[in-house]
């Protein structure tokens, strides 16, 4: 009986999910610009519900999204009280850079054979998805709250273009090496 076994370069496999985390780790900045209007609309659905007196709609969401938010570790309960900063911040996206890398393998694995959106179109998603959160988040503040807040978004969604922009670019950078180092191996 003939057996056949797969030949695997173990150090090439490593490698080249090394390349990729590293890469995926490019997008973290855009991905904490984003984390902005996501802590601005937690703050607006949170508001609202304490104007309001009794557990509305927007306040269960409010408090699904911080208990989310706890779950990453972007966010830490001390008794009743809450807190975030860059350093709860970084360990959420910390733990979370393997979570989006699986999840990149993923959607590459279902979008086989279908040709890659232009860098352009996904760093426009990018903005369009930052546009619609911070807009949703400042129809959620009082209006004292979010005096010249306008202007925090706009230049926000223009740094997540910029952000999203250079994790693109450096994703096709290390696609790039990864293909020369596979032709050099075979």
């Amino acid at each position: 009986m003939v057996t056949i076994s797969p030949r695997i370069n173990l150090p090439h496999l490593a490698s080249r999910h090394l390349i990729g985390l590293f890469a995926t780790s490019q997008a973290m900045v855009a991905v904490m610009l984003h984390a902005t209007w996501i802590f601005l609309l937690l703050a607006g659905l949170l508001m609202a519900d304490a104007g309001e007196g009794s557990q509305s709609a927007t306040g269960s969401l409010g408090n699904m999204l911080m208990r989310a938010l706890e779950w990453i570790g972007a966010v830490e309960r001390d008794g009743r009280n809450t807190h975030g900063d860059l350093g709860t911040v970084m360990r959420a996206l910390v733990t979370l850079s393997p979570v989006i890398y699986l999840g990149q393998l993923l959607i590459d694995h279902l979008r086989r054979g279908r040709p890659p959106w232009s860098m352009a179109r996904k760093t426009l998603l990018s903005m369009a998805v930052a546009t619609c959160g911070y807009t949703a988040s400042f129809a959620l503040l009082p209006d004292d709250a979010r005096a010249g807040l306008w202007v925090m978004g706009v230049v926000a969604v223009l740094l997540i273009g910029l952000a999203t922009l250079w994790a693109l670019l450096v994703r096709k950078g290390c696609d790039a090496f990864l293909r020369r180092l596979s032709l050099a191996t075979d």
